[in-house]
Order: structure tokens, then sequence, then C-alpha cells
């Protein structure tokens, strides 16, 4: 069974997520923080063990996924951490940002559940052995 941390404002962005993982992983434990804080504070609180995965969205009140994300692989208890920004956007210099800060994977948020369930069949058939290079960074 994976465990899954997702960090993001919007509760139905939340929703349709969550679904998405459902469909494409079956059993699934999610660990949902509303804003950066929360993620940080849920981080320090619930580990070990490490979730598979960590959805960090970057628009987010209190502490940004910027902030989170940096904060998150400055910390030698939490650096390995996958981390997958999912987020509305699409600005070159976000996503510059974010592979340079050590995020995992880049998914600009789909419009409907079938780009949902593409992204994240693309992201759980990967076999992570080392970082993706810069050019599959970006998921969809």
């Amino acid at each position: 069974m994976k465990l899954i941390y997702l960090a993001d404002d919007d509760e139905d962005d939340t929703f349709l997520l969550k679904e998405a993982i459902k469909s494409c992983c079956g059993e699934v434990n999610f660990v949902c923080a509303i804003n950066g804080a929360e993620l940080l504070q849920n981080l320090k609180n619930k580990i070990p063990p490490p979730p598979d995965f960590l959805f960090l969205d970057l628009n987010m009140p209190l502490r940004t996924g910027h902030e989170c994300l940096k904060e998150i692989k400055g910390n030698p208890f939490h650096k390995d951490l996958r981390v997958v920004i999912f987020t509305t956007s699409r600005m070159q210099s976000d996503i510059d940002k974010t592979y340079q800060a050590g995020a995992d994977y880049y998914i600009c948020k789909p419009a409907n559940m079938k780009g949902y369930q593409d992204a994240l069949n693309k992201l759980f058939n990967f076999k992570f052995k080392n970082r993706p290079s810069k050019e599959q960074f970006v998921l969809n």
C-alpha cells in the first residue's frame, strides 16, 4: 500500500488528485495538508515511514511550495523524499526553480480526470533509480 502526502489549499484539486491516485494505485493512505506550514508539521510528526510520494502545490498560504521544497531538500531526514510539484503554474521559471531545488517531477494540474490519470500513470510506472533529466521532469 502506498503512502502519499498531499499539500494543496484547493479542496477540489485535492479531491481529484486523490481519486486519480486511487484509480491508478488501488489502496492508498493519504496524509493531507492545506498549507505549507501544516505540511512541514506533518513531516516532522509523522515520519517514519516516509511517504512514497509527496505532491506539492506551489501556491499555498503560510508557506509556499517553493519554501517547503527548499526546507525539505535541506533537511537530512527528508532530502530523499520523492517530491512531485503539482501546480497550475506553467511558468518556465517555476519549472526551472523547482528542478534546481531538487523536485523529482513537475505536473501541471490537468483539466480533467483523464489528464490526471495519464500523468499519474507515467509517474507511477517510472523506475526510480536516479532523478530524471530536466527533459523528463515535466510529465504533461
